[in-house]
């Protein structure tokens, strides 16, 4: 290939030749899809545990048009402090009048007592099922919404579950779970890389490729979660492979160049 000067010689040659643009370029580039990056997660809803168009995905479709049951649904439980018994209609009430905006919102189509039997010795818990007119990912947009009008009333503790509550949650969770690896994972590749090259500029270089790339492709998926449903559970994914692919052959390369230089060649025939 150097003999020949092909293609990949051409491309090496390129680099090293506008080395200075390719850096400014590529800062630039990680600099404007961080912004969309940190954005990413918010607009992963696709939980994946239902696929559109499978046969679950098709009876839950025939199950809202044939049999009436909502889109989607919350459930709001509420429990009474110090053995309050929230079975009793005064109780009851308050729970209610503590719901009064809620019911106020156009897509809430029905908010209700759960009325199934309880365990003996449970009358401190109490659940309200809320109906919304809406699919799963309208309803979890809206999510924080109708939990910023969910307040217990004097006596009580109360929590927000179901579908939706529980997608958003896994979003945050998931948010929260990529900054908390980078923060581990990252010092470690760093001294990891640190023994292998034994200096500082050679182990960043690779983990500098890595988070790069990361970036970028969670930049790029920003703008596809736009047009289509993607899984929540797709940053963690992006993360653990991009920092893995991304520092592995980083490795490689630098690794090739720096023999290269031990070979005798000047920086640009290394490259």
């Amino acid at each position: 290939e150097r003999a020949e000067q092909g293609k990949f010689w051409r491309w090496g040659h390129a680099m090293y030749t506008f080395r200075w643009l390719v850096l400014v370029i590529g800062i630039i580039l990680m600099l404007v899809f961080a912004v969309f990056a940190q954005k990413t997660p918010s607009m992963l809803k696709d939980n994946g545990f239902t696929p559109k168009g499978s046969e679950s995905d098709l009876g839950l479709i025939q199950m809202r048009d044939e049999l009436g049951v909502p889109r989607t649904q919350l459930n709001i439980v509420y429990q009474g402090r110090d053995g309050l018994a929230l079975t009793e209609k005064d109780q009851q009430d308050k729970i209610m009048a503590s719901l009064s905006e809620l019911k106020k919102l156009p897509y809430v189509e029905a908010v209700k007592f759960v009325t199934i039997s309880r365990n003996e010795g449970h009358q401190d818990i109490q659940a309200i099922t809320v109906s919304m007119a809406l699919d799963t990912d309208p309803a979890l947009e809206k999510y924080p919404e109708i939990k910023s009008l969910v307040h217990p009333p004097s006596g009580m503790d109360v929590y927000v579950t179901g579908g939706p509550a529980i997608l958003y949650d896994m979003q945050v969770a998931s948010k929260h779970d990529i900054a908390k690896s980078e923060a581990i994972g990252l010092p470690i590749a760093l001294i990891v890389l640190l023994v292998v090259f034994g200096t500082v500029v050679g182990a960043l270089l690779p983990l500098i490729v890595g988070i790069m790339s990361v970036t970028l492709t969670l930049g790029v998926t920003y703008f596809i979660a736009q047009h289509q449903s993607l899984s929540n559970f797709l940053p963690n994914m992006v993360t653990m492979l991009g920092l893995a692919v991304g520092i592995d052959y980083a490795l490689f390369l630098v690794s090739r160049f720096r023999e290269e230089l031990k070979a005798g060649r000047n920086v640009a025939d290394a490259v």
